[in-house]
């Protein structure tokens, strides 16, 4: 697993970082995200669906737990927040948003352990000094991410 750290210092900064990344995506690809609330978790993912293209407006799916954005590729963006196990996910088609045909953003991917995610990237996202900064930490196999690991050979 490669790690890279990043600092962000605005909502901006953190949309493009979102927007480099989701450029850098393909089908089959996820991402779990760790992060207290309010960090930035939905600006990054809505930076990420930017760079996927998405036609619809990023929201956070807290209290419908998952929406299904059109884009080139369908992108799920699924909130476990709310959920109490895995079970819960699994009636609402986990299964389906994990194929190798779109998709999937996991927030809140901390709250119990998800099946399929083996070869997921994961992003750790924490408050840094400043109330406008955050750290963000991008763990991910750089050989079934190559452009991933290009976007940031180039930092």
């Amino acid at each position: 697993m490669k790690t890279i750290e990043i600092k962000t210092n605005s909502s901006d900064k953190t949309l493009l970082l979102g927007e480099k990344i989701g450029e850098s995506l393909y089908p089959g690809s996820g991402i779990l995200f760790y992060g207290d609330l309010g960090t930035g978790k939905t600006t990054l993912i809505s930076g990420i669906c930017k760079g996927l293209k998405v036609k619809n407006r990023v929201k956070s799916p807290t209290f419908v737990l998952a929406w299904l954005y059109d884009g080139d590729i369908p992108v799920y963006h699924v909130d476990l927040y709310r959920l109490g196990d895995y079970e819960e996910l699994e009636n609402i088609g986990w299964e389906e948003m994990v194929d190798e045909t779109g998709i999937y953003l996991v927030e809140w991917a901390d709250r119990f352990e998800l099946p399929y995610t083996q070869k997921a990237i994961r992003i750790y996202i924490d408050y840094s000094e400043n109330i406008n900064n955050r750290k963000i930490v991008i763990k991910f196999d750089s050989t079934l991410f190559e452009g991933l690991n290009k976007l940031f050979e180039k930092t």
